[in-house]
C-alpha cells in the first residue's frame, strides 16, 4: 500500500514537512479526518523521542486514522504501536505506520468500513431529524431543506472541531 491510497496528496505533504521539521528526530503523531475517499484534514496530536510518544486520543473520532512515524524506517509495529493500535480499533480508529519521506506506509488496523462513519450517527440522525421536521411539525420541502443545511453546517463545524456541541443537561 502506498501513502496516495488513503491520503490526500495535501496530507501527504503535510506530513512530511511537518516530520522534517520536527525539533527531535523521534515520532511524530497525526489524525487525519476523512476528506472525499481519502484522509486530509491533517493535525499534528503529538511529538516524541525515537522510542516513544505520548498521545492523546481525546481528539480522535471514529471515522478517523491516526498516522505516526517510525524514524528508523521499519515500519513493523512495535508492541506498543499494536496495543495503542487496538484500542483505537475499538473506536473505529485505523492505525497506520509511515517512514520519515511519507512513501511507504503500512497498515496497523484499518479506519471502520463505512466510508462515512465519522458521521454516520449524524447521517442517520439528519435522516431522522429531517422525518421529525416533516411528519411532526408539518414543514414542507422548502423549509426542511433550509434546516437540513444549517444542520449539516453545524456538523461539518463540529468534525472540524469549530463547534462543541453539547446535550441539554451535560456538566459545563
Amino acid at each position: 500500500m502506498k501513502p496516495k491510497d488513503i491520503l490526500t496528496s495535501d496530507a501527504i505533504n503535510i506530513i512530511c514537512k511537518t516530520i522534517k521539521e520536527s525539533d527531535v528526530s523521534g515520532e511524530v503523531f497525526f489524525v487525519a479526518r476523512r476528506k472525499g475517499n481519502k484522509f486530509g484534514n491533517v493535525k499534528r496530536t503529538a511529538t516524541g523521542n525515537r522510542n516513544a510518544v505520548v498521545m492523546n486520543i481525546m481528539d480522535v473520532f471514529a471515522g478517523d486514522i491516526v498516522v505516526h512515524n517510525h524514524p528508523s524506517g521499519d515500519l513493523e509495529p512495535s508492541m506498543a504501536d499494536i496495543q495503542q493500535a487496538a484500542i483505537l480499533a475499538r473506536h473505529e480508529v485505523g492505525f497506520y505506520i509511515v517512514n520519515d519521506d511519507v512513501t511507504e506506509i503500512k497498515e496497523v488496523t484499518r479506519f471502520a468500513k463505512n466510508l462515512m462513519v465519522s458521521r454516520g450517527n449524524s447521517i442517520q440522525f439528519r435522516y431522522n431529524f429531517e422525518r421529525v421536521l416533516k411528519d411532526v411539525f408539518g414543514y414542507e420541502s422548502e423549509d426542511t431543506n433550509r434546516l437540513l443545511i444549517v444542520f449539516d453546517r453545524v456538523i461539518d463545524r463540529y468534525y472540524s472541531g469549530q463547534v462543541e456541541l453539547k446535550r441539554f443537561g451535560d456538566a459545563d
